[in-house]
C-alpha cells in the first residue's frame, strides 16, 4: 500500500548497497532511545562499476571495505606443478578462504591472481619443463614462449581458479622489472617482439581454460 520504505535494485549487489545506504541514513540520528526514519527518495549508482584492492592484507578488511562500498578483491594464488603428471594446479592461498565465502555475501568479487609471468620459480614450473626456462641476461625466471607446453600449464592454472565458486574471472599478471633486458633471448624468440608472445599466450591459455569453464573472463 506504498507504506514505508522500499528498497529497490536491479541486481543483488545494488540491493545491498541500499540496505548500506538506508543504514547510514539511520546512523545519522540514531540513539539508544529513538531511530528516526527519513522521508527521503534516494536514487543512486556508482559512478565507477568496479571499486576495489589488489593484494597485501586487503583480504582481512572485507567487512569494512563493503561498508565502503568497495566490490572488487586481487589476491595472489597458490600455484604449482604435479611434477608426476606435469598438470597445473592452483587455489587460493591459505587464510584468504574469506575471499570465497564471505566477499560474495557482502557485495565483494574475488578476482584470483596468477603471478607475474617471470616470478614462477619455486612453483615446480622448470623442474617440469626445464625447456620453459628462456634465454635471457636479466631475470632468471623468464620464460621461452616458443615453446608450447607452457599454453597448457596456464590453461591449467586458469580454469581451476575461474572453477572455484563465485569466481567469475581470473586476473594473469604479464612479466615486469626486466631491467631494460627484454623477453627471451632466443633464436625463435628474437624473432619477434616478447611482449606480444606473452599475450598470444596468455589468450591462448584463457581460450583453452574457457573450454572447461565457459563464459570464464580474463
Amino acid at each position: 500500500g506504498d507504506h514505508g520504505l522500499r528498497l529497490v535494485a536491479l541486481a543483488e549487489r545494488g540491493l545491498c548497497y541500499a540496505g548500506k545506504t538506508l543504514q547510514q541514513l539511520l546512523r545519522a540520528r540514531l540513539t539508544a532511545e529513538r531511530i528516526e526514519m527519513p522521508l527521503a527518495l534516494v536514487k543512486d549508482w556508482p559512478e565507477m562499476e568496479t571499486r576495489g584492492l589488489w593484494g597485501s592484507d586487503s583480504f582481512n578488511w572485507l567487512p569494512w571495505l563493503a561498508e565502503r562500498k568497495l566490490n572488487y578483491q586481487e589476491n595472489i594464488s597458490r600455484l604449482w606443478v604435479d611434477q608426476k603428471t606435469r598438470r597445473g594446479h592452483a587455489s587460493v592461498k591459505s587464510g584468504t578462504e574469506q575471499l570465497l565465502t564471505l566477499g560474495p555475501r557482502l557485495g565483494i568479487e574475488h578476482a584470483p591472481v596468477v603471478l607475474h609471468l617471470e616470478q614462477l620459480e619455486g612453483t615446480g614450473l622448470f623442474e617440469a619443463y626445464p625447456n620453459l626456462k628462456g634465454t635471457n641476461g636479466g631475470k632468471p625466471g623468464v620464460i621461452c614462449y616458443s615453446q608450447p607446453e607452457f599454453v597448457g600449464v596456464l590453461a591449467d592454472w586458469i580454469s581451476e581458479l575461474g572453477s572455484q565458486p563465485t569466481v567469475r574471472q581470473v586476473d594473469v599478471w604479464f612479466t615486469e622489472n626486466l631491467n631494460d633486458k627484454g623477453g627471451c633471448q632466443c633464436r625463435q624468440c628474437a624473432r619477434e617482439n616478447w611482449v606480444l608472445a606473452e599475450a598470444r599466450t596468455v589468450i591462448a591459455a584463457w581460450k583453452e581454460a574457457r573450454q572447461r569453464q565457459p563464459g570464464l573472463g580474463l
